[in-house]
């Protein structure tokens, strides 16, 4: 999983990069921007994401990763060292770690709802004794 993880990041940084003149432009407006990320880069980052055993370690990378962007959006460098919560507050991006458990949830009400599929079965299936 951490292979998928890592693979996700990079192409969420390959969207970026390929949305550069966007992204980097100091006129456009950052709600623009915040509007691009959410719909072009947080899909990249988040493909299949409901699948994943999200642990510390790569609910870290992912998170490290999405503020790199949005600091990167700010034209803020890491050595000014200003708060996440800041950044956040300004780009009103929707949150990565959030969005996966979202996701997860979401994946979960489609298996529950459905009547004669398999993944319902195998989820609800215990092992007869005897």
């Amino acid at each position: 999983m951490q292979k998928e993880v890592a693979r996700r990041i990079t192409n969420g940084w390959k969207t970026y990069w390929s949305l550069r003149e966007a992204m980097k432009d100091n006129e456009l407006h950052i709600n623009l921007k915040s509007k691009l990320f959410n719909t072009c880069i947080l899909p990249v980052l988040t493909y299949g994401c409901q699948s994943w055993s999200l642990n510390q370690e790569t609910s870290n990378k992912l998170a490290t990763s999405q503020y790199a962007m949005e600091r990167s959006m700010l034209n803020i460098r890491k050595y000014d060292r200003v708060k996440k919560a800041l950044i956040r507050n300004k780009t009103k991006t929707t949150d990565v770690i959030n969005k996966i458990k979202r996701l997860k949830w979401r994946l979960a009400g489609h298996m529950e709802r459905g009547h004669e599929k398999w993944s319902k079965k195998v989820t609800w299936w215990y092992p007869r004794e005897g």
